[in-house]
């Protein structure tokens, strides 16, 4: 069990420092500053960590009310097309899934989203009482 879960979490570091690797080069409201280096870092593992949280609820409790996998990989993958692409999604402050230290509300943003992920895991472990990894 150990090994697994180390591994699980180097891998899940990786993908996290490759997610804000992209945003910090791709994106022109990020860049690095020696002000704040540290904080910055830990700032955006935080925020990435809360949307990364949100799809993988939003994805187990999709997979475990529909009984199919494939809805629940084509709902977390929808709704990340919807937030991505769609402007009123993607420019709104507060319902934005991928501001990043643009916007003076984004930690709110991600602590919304991570409090509802944690509310689909509540209602998927009160009504369905079933893991889809079993």
């Amino acid at each position: 069990f150990l090994q697994r879960f180390v591994t699980a979490y180097v891998l899940l570091l990786a993908v996290m420092a490759l997610v804000f690797l992209e945003y910090s080069l791709l994106y022109e409201g990020i860049r690095w500053d020696e002000n704040r280096n540290a904080g910055y870092i830990l700032q955006g593992f935080a925020g990435i960590a809360g949307t990364l949280f949100f799809f993988g609820a939003l994805s187990v409790t999709v997979t475990d009310l529909t009984k199919n996998y494939f809805m629940g990989i084509g709902a977390a993958l929808a709704l990340f097309l919807l937030f991505y692409y769609l402007p009123p999604f993607r420019n709104t402050p507060l319902i934005s899934l991928f501001t990043l230290h643009q916007t003076p509300g984004w930690p709110l943003c991600k602590l919304f989203y991570t409090a509802l992920g944690i509310l689909l895991l509540w209602i998927n472990d009160l009504h369905i009482q079933k893991s889809p990894i079993q």
